[in-house]
């Protein structure tokens, strides 16, 4: 039987983000990779994604990502998934999650969706209101 998709998402997130392995990137990201949603510009390869995963990982302790739900089609799937975690000693929560290409067990090429406003609003990295001031005359204001 034939692996489906969302199991190598399944397992990317608990090797990679719950146990923190990074052996498992360079096994399940290959060098043509892309992750997209990341950055300005895509993630590509498994040393690029390894630089922003130990940036994650320094930011970030106590992390664990459920897999709420997972739609597969042949070789895309979309998991969505909630991720708990400690920035600074304090709890925070980021929901989200990705579609994915995988091609021969691996991803390919994965879209992230992740809330990560409302991340850096739990961080204290952005003001409550922030999509409220940025929306209301386009551009938002900190001062």
């Amino acid at each position: 039987m034939a692996t489906k998709a969302s199991d190598v998402m399944r397992r990317w997130f608990q090797e990679v983000w719950c146990e923190g392995n990074p052996a498992t990137i360079a096994e399940l990201f290959p060098a043509h990779g892309l992750a997209h949603g990341l950055g300005a510009e895509p993630v590509r390869g498994p040393e690029a994604f390894l630089e922003f995963w130990r940036g994650f990982r320094a930011t970030f302790r106590d992390l664990h990502i459920r897999v709420d739900d997972a739609l597969d089609e042949g070789p895309m799937t979309y998991v969505r998934c909630t991720a708990r975690m400690k920035h600074a000693n304090t709890p925070v929560v980021l929901a989200g999650g990705c579609q994915a290409r995988i091609e021969d067990g691996k991803i390919a090429e994965c879209w992230n969706t992740w809330d990560f406003v409302t991340l850096l609003t739990q961080m204290g990295a952005l003001p409550p209101d922030v999509l409220g001031r940025a929306f209301a005359g386009g551009r938002a204001r900190f001062d």
